[in-house]
């Protein structure tokens, strides 16, 4: 019989469960992101039949290149928040921690555009223009992380007494 420590498998469930928030939240921001302005994008000015399947053509063609452009700099955000999101769980009520969340997630989701800096457009404009689209992308990713965590029972209860 191999004896277990309680404590080494309590860690490890804590470490199974940072690892699986962390993936959820890079998933959401790095995956789901990029496609939430793309959709807006594609499909605003749709009208016909023939031009939502055109549209949603052009969405699949270039999803690809919207999560390499920035993709890298959402799941490396969207795993920090996550983790953060966990992390002030304990110690918040669930409506401060939406809040709070919300606000994480367009602060992150601001500073994305500015990652991208380096490898893609070098304008001030381009950056005028995509920081507030990127910021409620990110707010919006940061709600879709925190009801995930929550569905999933990845938020830590705050203890109450």
């Amino acid at each position: 019989m191999i004896a277990t420590n309680p404590s080494d498998v309590s860690n490890r469930r804590r470490s199974l469960a940072r690892l699986y928030t962390a993936l959820v939240g890079a998933l959401i921001c790095g995956i789901l992101g990029p496609a939430l302005p793309l959709l807006v994008l594609v499909f605003r000015e749709t009208s016909s039949f023939r031009e939502v399947w055109a549209a949603l053509y052009v969405f699949v063609m270039t999803w690809p290149f919207a999560i390499m452009f920035v993709g890298a700099p959402g799941i490396s955000f969207g795993a920090i928040g996550a983790l953060w999101i966990r992390f002030r769980s304990k110690r918040s009520p669930a409506r401060r921690l939406l809040l709070e969340a919300l606000l994480l997630g367009a602060l992150l989701g601001a500073i994305v555009p500015l990652t991208t800096r380096i490898f893609g457009p070098n304008s001030r404009e381009f950056l005028r223009y995509v920081t507030p689209v990127a910021a409620i992308t990110g707010a919006i990713c940061a709600f879709l992380a925190f009801h995930t965590l929550k569905k999933l029972g990845l938020l830590v209860a705050i203890q109450v007494g």
